[in-house]
C-alpha cells in the first residue's frame, strides 16, 4: 500500500497539470481567436450566435411567430441584425395581397439572413419591379423538403406567376437527410431544437455542448478534417482592411452528398421536383435559383479547390428540363473585380452580396421577357414566360419598358460561366 500511495499522488498531479493546460489552451484561443483556423473559427462562429425564436409545428418542423421583431447577433457586436415577420410569420412586409406575382422559397440564403430588411436581396428585388408583390417564404435552417411544404400551405393559395426555389446546395444536401429522420422519428418536436439536440428536443447534453462551445475542441475537429480532406482553409485581405475566411473544410462531406447516386441528393431532387409539379398544377412558372458557397465564389480566385455540390444538380436539373438559374458565374465575375460579397466569418452574403444577388435574377427576369424560351448568359433553361392564365399579367413578364423600378447600371449580367 505504502508503494501504491506515491503512484496515486503522481497521477493525480498529472491529471491536474493536464487539466491546467487544457484550461490555459482553451484561455489562450478565447483570447486570440485569430489562431485558430478558419474552419475553427466558422464552427465557433455558429455556435456564438443568438437563436431566433421559434415555434413547433408538426408539419413544417418549425415556424416564426407572427408579427415579431427579433434580433440575432453574435457577442461582442461583430455581427448583428433585426427581422420583422408578417401575420404569417415570414419576413415580407404586411398585410398580404390576395395573390402574388413571385413566390420565394428557401432557407436562409432567400430570408436574407445577416442583412436588415430592406437589405434583403428580395425587398431590392420588389422594389425595382415596380407594381410586382413578392412573398419571401425563406425559412431560417429549412430543408428543401420543408421549402416544399410551405409552398403547399401557403404558396400555391397565392396563385403566383413565378416560383423561385431557392437552393443552397452547400448544406441543403445535409439537411435534407436531418428532415427526413425528424419525419420518420414522428415530427412531435420544434424540428429547430431536435436538429440541435440530435433528437433529444433540444436538450443537449453538458458533453455535446462542451464539444460544440470548446475552442480547443473545434480546433482538434478542424485539424482532423484537414487531415481528412485535401481542402485547406485561406484568409483574403482586401485594400480597405477587409478579410473574407474561406473554410471548404466544412463543406468537404456535402460534396460526397451531392452525388447523383446518393440518397441525400435523391431527397432533395424529390423536393424540387414536386415543387415544380404544385408550381405547374396552378399555371406557374418554376426557377430554381442555385446560391454558391462563398468558398465556391473565392477560392478559383487563388487557384484553390472546393468541394463541388452544384454541377451534379444543374446535370440533373438539365436532363429533367427544369428551368434554373446559377449565381455562381455572376459572384464569381464580381468577385474577380475586388468586391467583397460575404461577411469575414459568416457564410451568408453581406448587404452588397445580396444586392448583387437581386441584379442578377432582375436582368435574368428582363431577359426572359425580351426573348422567351431562349437562354440567358448564365447557363441552362431560361424561363418559358408565356404564362396568358390572369390578364393583369400580360405578357408574363415582370421587367416592363418604362418600369420605374429598374436597379443601377451594374446589374448587367456578363455572361460569364465562371468555368
Amino acid at each position: 500500500m505504502r508503494r501504491l500511495k506515491p503512484t496515486a499522488a503522481a497521477l493525480a498531479l498529472v491529471g491536474a497539470s493536464v487539466a491546467f493546460a487544457l484550461g490555459a489552451a482553451e484561455a489562450l484561443l478565447r483570447l486570440f481567436p485569430g489562431l485558430m483556423p478558419e474552419a475553427a473559427q466558422l464552427r465557433i462562429h455558429w455556435q456564438d450566435l443568438s437563436e431566433p425564436v421559434t415555434q413547433a409545428d408538426p408539419y413544417l418542423g418549425h415556424v416564426y411567430p407572427a408579427n415579431h421583431v427579433d434580433q440575432i447577433e453574435r457577442p461582442g457586436g461583430d455581427f448583428a441584425f433585426t427581422y420583422t415577420t408578417d401575420e404569417h410569420g415570414f419576413r415580407n412586409p404586411s398585410p398580404w395581397p390576395d395573390r402574388a406575382d413571385i413566390v420565394v422559397l428557401g432557407d436562409s440564403m432567400a430570408f436574407g439572413y445577416g442583412v436588415e430588411d430592406d437589405e434583403t436581396w428580395t425587398a431590392l428585388l420588389a422594389d425595382w419591379l415596380s407594381g410586382t408583390r413578392i412573398i419571401n417564404l425563406g425559412l431560417i435552417g429549412a430543408a428543401p423538403q420543408q421549402y416544399l411544404r410551405i409552398y403547399e400551405r401557403y404558396g400555391q393559395a397565392l396563385q403566383p406567376d413565378l416560383v423561385l426555389f431557392c437552393l443552397f446546395p452547400g448544406n441543403d444536401v445535409h439537411d435534407a437527410e436531418r428532415f427526413d429522420e425528424w419525419v420518420k422519428a414522428g415530427a412531435e418536436t420544434d424540428y429547430r431544437l431536435w436538429r440541435r439536440g440530435a433528437g433529444s428536443a433540444g436538450a443537449m447534453s453538458s458533453l455535446r455542448r462542451l464539444r460544440e462551445q470548446s475552442y480547443l475542441i473545434n480546433l482538434l475537429r478542424s485539424a482532423r478534417s484537414r487531415a481528412l480532406s485535401s481542402f485547406g482553409g485561406r484568409t483574403i485581405d482586401f485594400p480597405d482592411g477587409g478579410r473574407l475566411q474561406l473554410a471548404p473544410a466544412v463543406y468537404a462531406r456535402n460534396e460526397r452528398l451531392a452525388q447523383p447516386d446518393h440518397p441525400n441528393f435523391g431527397l432533395v431532387l424529390e423536393a424540387v421536383e414536386q415543387a415544380r409539379a404544385l408550381a405547374e398544377q396552378g399555371d406557374s412558372e418554376f426557377l430554381v435559383l442555385l446560391v454558391p458557397t462563398k468558398e465556391k465564389v473565392y477560392l478559383p480566385l487563388l487557384d484553390e479547390p472546393q468541394p463541388e455540390v452544384i454541377a451534379p444538380f444543374l446535370d440533373a436539373f438539365d436532363k429533367a428540363g427544369i428551368p434554373y438559374l446559377d449565381l455562381t458565374p455572376h459572384l464569381q465575375a464580381s468577385a474577380r473585380q475586388g468586391e467583397r460579397l460575404y461577411f469575414e466569418v459568416d457564410g451568408h452574403p453581406n448587404a452588397a452580396g445580396y444586392r448583387r444577388i437581386a441584379q442578377v435574377v432582375f436582368e435574368h427576369l428582363r431577359q426572359s421577357c425580351q426573348g422567351a424560351g431562349a437562354p440567358t448568359p448564365a447557363h441552362g433553361r431560361a424561363l418559358d414566360r408565356q404564362s396568358t392564365r390572369d390578364a393583369s399579367a400580360g405578357d408574363g413578364c415582370f421587367v416592363r419598358s418604362g418600369d420605374g423600378g429598374d436597379p443601377p447600371a451594374e446589374a448587367a449580367t456578363d455572361g460569364h460561366r465562371g468555368e
